[in-house]
């Protein structure tokens, strides 16, 4: 029988299977949606993006004026770039004049900055199979596996050597650090090691909103762990993993009505709206929230102006522990996880958050404050105990408030009670330490138990705080009573948001972290005041679970 179990567990061999880096990233963003359109071939509704249609122009105008420069037919000059850009450029896809007006700008600066970037450019377009190796299409083979990948420009370096180029239009510039472990890219470089051999050295970011360029040799990308972590994922694809990852993009998913992460929960029916009617709501989350009230420039910074965070070594930390956590109580799990086990996800996580870090020494420091906090934290709380996974990790969840706005966030945690009931609990990574009236009056947490009863219908007996650094599980609670007093806070930073025109900066413990800090009217004061200190250890009061979604 033990036999007998031992084989009916084991993974399936690997099948022939193609694929893509755009195919693998929609499976890990929502496995269920990438069964509806890839296996069963459904198709979506096309609707208008902005953020498509720019790609789309700014890329097109990079290979098409590349094309007919090699070709000998144009000169590197910003009206050959531009005369690119009318050509390609799609007024039908975007259905707000204004938008398109401040996309249009973005696209014609791309063509001047870009403009530069070709003058100075110091490779030259490889020659392959007698055509340009511009916007061309590269296999690699981690048998049995093929994997297509779009490579946009291959150039000769002086030194004989070859470069991969990746034109970026997006505003966020992503570093080395994080390109190491980026799944695309390590899959470009791969492909044209595939087709182009060893002479392959680089591969580079230029991204066209500021002509920058990001380059990255290859023997700095984690190329040893790629054919496990594509591997990993095709594995769950032909196992029929397919379940649904609830998240913030899932508001503009065609299958949503269907899917059975919403529990047939649908948030406008809840608000007795359209769906139309409902994504008119402002989007808030809480970071949002208190960024917006501990300093409303940072948060038209970041919101309006839609400029990217820039990495900093306690969102990577943080976002490490947060992870590994979240696969130590995996709801799959069958057995206890040991010490080594712990160590074990935290290596394989850290590779995944490197960026921000300045140094190796600094990176080192942090990894060493990781171990520490995750060794006191086994010893305090898995051994020499029983050991139960969560019942849920990592909970998305979307309701409406009031007439105008939208709460969305992530539980880090949920576990079931012995004697029934459910408690939530939260992961803080921060250095400081908090009272238990801080806890018991924690915004943070009142909203975690309203979202919990009100989206999972759970009964929430319990909440609690694990201190990380601290070695501490605070523990507190919420009644019915504490909900009310939360939506009316939701609602009155909805409307000061909606009515803030002046923006003005406002002085916090934060200021000198802030990426926003230099132009800041308020510059001098802030540095100028001792009682402020630069962020540490500390993922939850400066970024609350940033992500990309929230621009």
């Amino acid at each position: 029988m033990i036999l007998d179990s031992l084989f009916k567990h084991k993974p399936a061999p690997l099948q022939p299977f193609k694929t893509s880096p755009g195919k693998l990233r929609a499976y890990r963003q929502c496995p269920l949606k990438y069964k509806f359109t890839q296996i069963d071939g459904r198709k979506t509704d096309a609707k208008p993006s902005p953020h498509l249609a720019f790609d789309a122009a700014v890329n097109g105008m990079l290979e098409s004026f590349q094309a007919k420069l090699l070709a000998g037919r144009t000169e590197i000059t910003e009206t050959a770039l531009l005369s690119e850009l009318n050509r390609v450029w799609r007024s039908d896809k975007f259905t707000d004049p204004e938008e398109e007006k401040l996309f249009r700008a973005d696209a014609e600066k791309a063509a001047e900055n870009m403009t530069r970037w070709f003058r100075d450019a110091t490779g030259t377009v490889l020659i392959y199979q007698n055509k340009p190796a511009i916007g061309m299409f590269a296999p690699w083979y981690p048998r049995p596996l093929t994997l297509w990948t779009r490579l946009d420009r291959v150039e000769t370096l002086p030194d004989n050597s070859i470069r991969v180029i990746d034109f970026k239009s997006g505003a966020r510039e992503t570093s080395a650090a994080e390109l190491r472990s980026d799944m695309g890219v390590r899959i470009q470089a791969m492909a044209a090691r595939e087709m182009f051999g060893k002479s392959v050295s680089s591969i580079a970011m230029v991204y066209a909103r500021s002509g920058n360029i990001e380059e990255i040799p290859l023997k700095m990308l984690d190329l040893e762990f790629l054919t496990a972590d594509v591997k990993s994922i095709v594995q769950d694809i032909q196992n029929n993993r397919f379940e649904p990852n609830p998240g913030p993009l899932c508001s503009v998913c065609d299958f949503m009505e269907e899917c059975r992460g919403w529990r047939k929960k649908l948030p406008w029916k809840q608000a007795g709206e359209t769906r139309d009617t409902y994504q008119n709501r402002l989007r808030l989350s809480y970071s949002k929230m208190s960024l917006f009230e501990r300093c409303p420039r940072a948060y038209h910074a970041l919101y309006h102006e839609k400029i990217p965070p820039k990495p900093q070594p306690f969102f990577s930390f943080g976002s490490c522990i947060h992870a590994v956590m979240e696969d130590f109580y995996d709801p799959a799990s069958r057995e206890k996880p040991t010490r080594d086990r712990l160590m074990t996800l935290l290596e394989e996580q850290w590779r995944h958050f490197r960026a921000g870090y300045r140094s190796t020494e600094e990176e080192e420091r942090y990894r060493a404050e990781a171990v520490r906090m995750l060794e006191m934290y086994y010893r305090q709380f898995i051994e020499n105990k029983p050991f139960k996974p969560a019942a849920q990790i990592e909970r998305y969840f979307e309701l409406p408030v009031g007439s105008d706005s939208i709460m969305t966030g992530f539980i880090d945690r949920i576990d079931t009670l012995p004697k029934g009931g459910s408690i939530v609990l939260d992961y803080k990574t921060e250095p400081t330490e908090r009272t238990q009236e801080a806890v018991d009056s924690d915004l943070q947490l009142t909203l975690y138990y309203w979202a919990a009863r009100e989206f999972l219908g759970l009964d929430i007996r319990k909440l609690g705080l694990y201190m990380m650094s601290h070695d501490t599980l605070m523990l507190t609670s919420r009644t019915a009573d504490d909900v009310p007093p939360l939506l009316e806070r939701i609602s009155d930073v909805s409307q000061r948001i909606q009515n803030e025109t002046a923006f003005e900066p406002r002085i916090n413990k934060y200021c000198l972290s802030c990426d926003h800090l230099v132009g800041c009217p308020l510059e001098q004061q802030i540095r100028n005041d001792a009682s402020l200190r630069s962020m540490e250890f500390t993922d939850d009061d400066g970024n609350d679970n940033f992500s990309g979604d929230d621009l």
